[in-house]
């Protein structure tokens, strides 16, 4: 007689999870670990090389399962996003001693190669593009997104421009209806990492709302999108899928770059590799990018690859460009000063991107408060120089001085790197806080304090505080 296969709490509420991730590796958070089960526990070991094992051995609801320390995951995650794996992260939702029943459980985001934040995944001097493409005969509509910049761009044009730049900038994914799948690789090649969606997605009317709802506007006329159906089309599928994705970082995108076929040099693949402008294929030699590349800031380099990567054709922008460098080929003062203050820059593009996900430290607020103050030395540098060509961009430096004085007064700045073991927030900032920080803080001489009230107040002496795990102090 067959085992009749029992499915335990547990058990359904993963597979419920699983149910709407079925392309994940699901992050399954039990206790102080992360479970995978099935299929997913063995693609999981053999990516991670941790041991798999079996649940319910020997039952008729035998599962695989491989896991990790749940203090482990900055280790395993980039391996797996690495490994070209979409992952699920489902967290523990309330207090386990609090469940009446089984631990809520829920998926709170979820990681493709495209959709990262981690600092681990993420090469500081290269953006890391999600794009997402719609075919039309011999043109094409592209719009490509870094969320952890939050720059996001849109262009269309012939195949070959498309082509130029799909290999220019070098997106971590591609999102492409399922119906032009077979199409892109076969245009394009197949050395893009490719997430097929549904073609129902890919509709002009969903992508408008979609875009009128992220920016809260009643048109896209601000983003030169009025009437572009296909252009608006592929924003609204990145807009969608970041949401879909329950990604926390889409207040990141605040505008959309409309880029035009005729105002950038188109440089193919062929190009781009004989010329070596990125990469070189020599094992020692080195691209046009790395032998001038002496940003002392990655955001400096990100800017300069993206020079490289959207080259400029008008002529009045390329002169207006020149026309800054020449002021700093030639006053070496300022060029002196104004290169000390950027490398004493955090990387604050990418440092402020990870806050709407929670993933920033207070030691990282207290960086981003430097930057602050930075950033308005900065700002007087230019200022008070004799060069006119960079007052628009003056008049563009906002240093968010009352934030970095908030910061500032808030943050303890001598904070640990584990701030979990405190303090973070200085004193006098919240007296309820400080009262109870203190308690915590001389728990020993509190309880002494009471129990010397309670014995002067009842006449006994030798009145003792007991402790155990059923009643606590007693």
């Amino acid at each position: 007689m067959a085992k009749e296969k029992k499915v335990t709490p547990l058990m359904k509420q993963y597979g419920q999870i699983k149910a709407q991730y079925a392309d994940a590796i699901l992050l399954f958070r039990v206790g102080d670990f992360y479970e995978t089960f099935g299929e997913d526990a063995k693609r999981a070991a053999k990516v991670l090389g941790i041991v798999e094992t079996k649940r319910n051995n020997g039952s008729a609801s035998e599962t695989a399962l491989a896991g990790f320390p749940h203090h482990a995951i900055k280790t395993y995650l980039p391996k797996l996003v690495k490994a070209g794996c979409r992952v699920a992260i489902c967290e523990q939702l309330e207090e386990p001693s609090k469940a009446k029943k089984i631990v809520r459980r829920g998926v709170t985001e979820m990681i493709t190669p495209g959709i990262t934040l981690g600092e681990d995944l993420l090469e500081s001097q290269e953006n890391n593009y999600l794009a997402a493409i719609h075919l039309d005969k011999q043109n094409a509509s592209l719009a490509f997104v870094d969320i952890s910049t939050g720059e996001f761009y849109v262009t269309s044009g012939d195949l070959g421009y498309i082509q130029s730049l799909l290999d220019s900038t070098s997106p971590a994914e591609v999102l492409i209806s399922k119906e032009q799948h077979t199409l892109f690789e076969t245009t394009f090649g197949q050395h893009f990492y490719v997430y097929p969606l549904n073609d129902w997605l890919f509709d002009k009317a969903s992508g408008e709302r979609k875009l009128l709802d992220h920016f809260g506007t009643k048109n896209l006329k601000a983003y030169s999108l009025e009437g572009e159906d296909d252009l608006i089309m592929v924003c609204g599928v990145i807009i969608d899928y970041l949401h879909q994705s329950k990604h926390p970082n889409l207040g990141q995108c605040q505008s959309i770059q409309r880029l035009y076929a005729d105002s950038r040099m188109h440089l193919d693949d062929f190009t781009m590799r004989n010329l070596e402008i990125l990469y070189s294929p020599h094992i020692d030699g080195k691209s046009l990018f790395e032998v001038i590349n002496h940003c002392v800031s990655p955001m400096g380099a990100r800017k300069l690859r993206s020079f490289f990567t959207f080259p400029l054709i008008d002529k009045a922008q390329i002169d207006h460009r020149l026309e800054q460098v020449a002021v700093f080929v030639e006053d070496e003062p300022l060029r002196e000063q104004i290169t000390t203050l950027l490398a004493s820059l955090n990387d604050i593009e990418r440092l402020g991107g990870r806050i709407p996900s929670n993933r920033v430290t207070p030691r990282d607020l207290l960086k981003l408060a430097s930057a602050s103050a930075t950033l308005q030395e900065i700002k007087d540098c230019l200022s008070q120089s004799k060069h006119t060509v960079f007052k628009d961009r003056i008049a563009r430096i906002d240093p968010c001085s009352a934030l970095a004085e908030e910061i500032n007064k808030t943050i303890n700045p001598e904070v640990p790197v584990n701030w979990q073991k405190g303090p973070v927030i200085q004193q006098g900032i919240n007296p309820a806080l400080d009262e109870w920080k203190e308690i915590a803080q001389n728990s020993k001489a509190k309880l002494e304090e009471i129990r010397q009230r309670e014995a002067d107040a009842t006449g006994i002496n030798s009145l003792k505080i007991g402790f155990n795990n059923v009643f606590g102090y007693y």
